[in-house]
C-alpha cells in the first residue's frame, strides 16, 4: 500500500505543478515583451516617439483612471458590445429557426446571405454610423450586422447537422411540432451557440471598437482613433491594453460559463 502511494506521488505532484507553470508562463509572454520593449526604447534602439514606452504607457492609463477616461470609455464599448450581441444573436437564431421550418425561404435566401456573409462587415460602418447616429445606435448597428450572419451560420448549421435517426426517434415517442423544436432541434441551437460564444463576442468586441474608431464620439475605439490623430503613441498603446484586458477578462467568464453549462448538458 505504501508502495503504491509512493510510486503516485510523483504524478501528483506534476499535476499540482502544472497549473503554477501554466500561470508563470503566461506571465513571462506579457512580462518580458514589456521589459524588452523598455530597454530597446531606454537605449533608442526603437524610436520611443513612434513606439512609445511602457513607462509611458503607465502614466497614461493612471491619468486616464484619474479623471475617469477609462470607466467612462470601457462602459460605453461594453454597452454597445452587449446590446448588438444580444440583438445579433436573437435575429440570427430567429433567421436560422424561420429557414429550417420554410426550406424553399431558405433555398431561396440563403444563396444571397452567403454572398453578403462574403463582404467585410467593416465597409458598412461609415453607412451604418451616419445611418443610425453617431452615438449608441451607429455601433449597435455594426455588432447587429456582425452577430447576425455568425449567429445564423452557426445556428442553420447546427440545425442541419441533427441526425434525422433523432428526428424519427421523436416522432416515434410522440413528438411533433413544438415538442419537436423544444426537445431536439432548440437544445441543438442552444450548444452550437454555447460553443461558439467566445468567438462571437470577440467579433461583437472587434465591432464595436472600430465602429467607436471610425466615428462614433465615445468608448474605447474613439480613445485609439484620437490618439492616433494627435500623434499619442502612449494613449494608442494604453487604449490597446484597457480593449486586451476586457477581452481576457469576458473570455474567463465565458470560459467559466461555458464549463458549467457542460457540466448542466451532461456533455
Amino acid at each position: 500500500m505504501v508502495g503504491v502511494l509512493a510510486g503516485s506521488r510523483p504524478g501528483s505532484v506534476r499535476q499540482g505543478l502544472r497549473p503554477v507553470l501554466i500561470f508563470i508562463a503566461r506571465i513571462l509572454v506579457v512580462v518580458v515583451p514589456i521589459v524588452l520593449w523598455q530597454i530597446l526604447t531606454d537605449n533608442r534602439v526603437m524610436n520611443a516617439f513612434i513606439f512609445s514606452q511602457p513607462t509611458r504607457v503607465w502614466q497614461r492609463l493612471l491619468a486616464w483612471l484619474a479623471d475617469g477616461t477609462i470607466a467612462s470609455a470601457a462602459t460605453f464599448t461594453l454597452t454597445n458590445t452587449l446590446l448588438g450581441y444580444v440583438l445579433g444573436v436573437l435575429l440570427g437564431n430567429a433567421l436560422a429557426i424561420l429557414f429550417t421550418l420554410y426550406p424553399k425561404l431558405g433555398r431561396i435566401y440563403l444563396p444571397f446571405m452567403t454572398a453578403i456573409n462574403a463582404v467585410p462587415r467593416i465597409a458598412f460602418a461609415p453607412l451604418l454610423v451616419v445611418a443610425f447616429g453617431y452615438g449608441l445606435g451607429g455601433a449597435v448597428g455594426l455588432i447587429v450586422l456582425v452577430i447576425t450572419y455568425f449567429s445564423f451560420f452557426t445556428s442553420y448549421g447546427g440545425l442541419q447537422t441533427i441526425d434525422p435517426l433523432h428526428l424519427d426517434w421523436a416522432r416515434m415517442q410522440g413528438a411533433s411540432g413544438v415538442k419537436l423544436w423544444i426537445h431536439v432541434r432548440l437544445p441543438a441551437i442552444l450548444r452550437w451557440v454555447v460553443s461558439s460564444l467566445r468567438l462571437s463576442v470577440g467579433h461583437a468586441f472587434s465591432a464595436a471598437v472600430v465602429a467607436e474608431f471610425l466615428g462614433v464620439p465615445k468608448g474605447l475605439g474613439a480613445l485609439i482613433s484620437k490618439s492616433i490623430n494627435l500623434f499619442q503613441a502612449d494613449g494608442l498603446f494604453a487604449a490597446l491594453a484597457v480593449v486586451a484586458l476586457m477581452v481576457f477578462l469576458i473570455d474567463m467568464l465565458i470560459r467559466a460559463f461555458e464549463r458549467r453549462f457542460t457540466a448542466w448538458a451532461g456533455t
